[in-house]
């Protein structure tokens, strides 16, 4: 079996990118359609992509802070989401993966960073 490359980009960086609601952040990916084999990803099925996992908390050392990590899923085949900080206003750091219907994770998305001016609310 192959393993998933990464394709999964979080954009985040634009300011036009984030929420105007208080304490959240819009996060839009494109989704992996070739593993790193070079096999493609099928559209449906076995070895499909079943969920992205979003990994963020308050930025500690320019990266997610390990021991204060929230994580966000959102289903197959979406390329967006949003977001509640759930905490104070700060830098907030963010990393996705990829995971297919075998339960094989992608490799760790780049860091995005985004500034929430506004406390989020928790779930």
């Amino acid at each position: 079996m192959n393993k998933l490359s990464l394709v999964l980009t979080l954009l985040v960086l634009s300011p036009f990118a984030l929420s105007q609601q208080a304490g959240t952040a819009q996060l839009t990916w494109t989704n992996a359609t070739m593993n790193e084999g070079g096999s493609q990803i099928p559209a449906s099925g076995d070895g499909s992509l079943a969920y992205t996992t979003i990994k963020y908390s308050i930025c500690v050392n320019n990266d997610v802070d390990p021991t204060n990590t929230k994580t966000h899923y959102v289903s197959a085949n979406k390329t967006n989401t949003l977001i509640s900080t759930e905490g104070p206003a700060g830098e907030y750091c963010f990393r996705g993966t990829h995971t297919n219907s075998f339960g094989e994770e992608s490799i760790v998305s780049n860091l995005v960073s985004k500034t929430v001016t506004q406390a989020g609310q928790p779930r």
